[in-house]
């Protein structure tokens, strides 16, 4: 069952990617590119998690091979560190796709019929939604693991319902402030675009509903998909 979950998994991501390209070829209109970054960017934080598995895996080999001891241990918090920041920075790439479903790539006497974009849009908030919910229940999965023990304690639960509310922010961040990931690279004028837009009390009413709103799908998403995943590793 494993390996048709795999394969629809990548079967979806190539099913959006074509929709996407066919609506320019077949209507005879501009492809939508940013819908295709935007696809791509929902899977870097799987990435991020499969390379960085990767890493610590040869890492613990080279350290162990070379009898380091007491090294071992910060050189792998500082890994785990380094993965940690690099996936709470794409992660809401993944959940940004949702807010696709505005539908803001339609013009006024669009060439492409109604019924495509719907399917079209619909397939690629599916997409990006499933990639943030098999990328959290991964990051999830790792907490387990470097706690050693198959008993999911609170704090850990916490942990991933500070993500989720992270997130869920940062979903009103990228959709009405316009910033993206590598904005924090910047964060005098991050700041201060961010304060300048939240210095009307309407503006707050709206960021905090994003997060709240968002953050109640993903929760109540990932305790479903989670727990299935959960259940079926212990057998």
């Amino acid at each position: 069952m494993l390996g048709i979950a795999a394969l629809a998994f990548v079967g979806l991501q190539l099913w959006t990617a074509l929709l996407i390209v066919l609506r320019g070829l077949v209507f005879h209109t501009k492809i939508y590119r940013p819908m295709l970054w935007n696809l791509f960017l929902s899977l870097a934080p799987l990435l991020v998690q499969v390379v960085f598995g990767v890493l610590l895996l040869f890492a613990v080999g080279f350290i162990n091979s070379q009898g380091w001891g007491e090294q071992a241990a910060d050189i792998i918090r500082v890994l785990m560190v380094l993965w940690l920041v690099l996936w709470a920075l794409m992660f809401p790439n993944a959940t940004y796709l949702i807010t696709e479903l505005n539908f803001s790539h339609r013009r006024e006497n669009d060439p492409v019929p109604l019924y495509y974009d719907i399917v079209l849009v619909f397939s690629l908030a599916l997409t990006g939604f499933i990639n943030a919910l098999a990328s959290l229940s991964g990051f999830q999965g790792l907490l387990i693991l470097a706690a050693d023990s198959v008993v999911i304690t609170p704090v850990e639960w916490a942990i991933v319902f500070i993500y989720i509310l992270a997130s869920a922010f940062a979903l009103y961040l990228g959709r009405e402030v316009r910033v993206n990931s590598w904005d924090v690279l910047h964060p005098i004028a991050f700041i201060k675009k961010l304060g300048s837009r939240l210095h009307a009390r309407e503006e707050w009413h709206k960021a905090l509903g994003y997060t709240l709103s968002f953050a109640g799908l993903l929760t109540i998403s990932h305790l479903l998909v989670f727990s299935l995943l959960y259940s079926a590793l212990l057998g």
